[in-house]
C-alpha cells in the first residue's frame, strides 16, 4: 500500500516550493500509474480534508510534531518512508 500525505497549499509568491511540490506531484503519478497496473493499493490524504489521518498515524504524526506541515509532503511504502520534504 502506497500512501501520500501533504499539505496542499500552493504558494504562487515562492517559486521554490512551487517547482518543490510539482516534483512531487509528478513522482506521485508516476508512481500511482505504476503501482496500480500491478494491484497496488494508493491512498492520498490532505491536511485541510483529513487531518485525522495524519494524527493517527505514527509516522506522520511524529514528522508533523519535528518539521510541522514543511515536513510534508510524505510518500510512504508499505509503511516505509520513500519522500519526506
Amino acid at each position: 500500500m502506497m500512501n501520500t500525505f501533504n499539505d496542499d497549499i500552493l504558494s504562487f509568491c515562492d517559486v521554490n516550493l512551487l517547482l518543490k511540490k510539482l516534483k512531487f506531484c509528478s513522482i506521485f503519478l508516476l508512481l500511482c500509474n505504476g503501482c496500480k497496473g500491478h494491484g497496488v493499493q494508493v491512498e492520498r490524504y490532505k491536511l485541510a480534508q483529513q487531518p485525522m489521518s495524519f494524527v493517527q498515524n505514527v509516522k506522520v504524526k511524529s514528522l508533523l510534531e519535528a518539521s510541522g506541515a514543511e515536513g510534508l509532503p510524505l510518500l510512504l511504502l508499505d509503511g516505509e518512508t520513500v519522500i519526506e520534504g
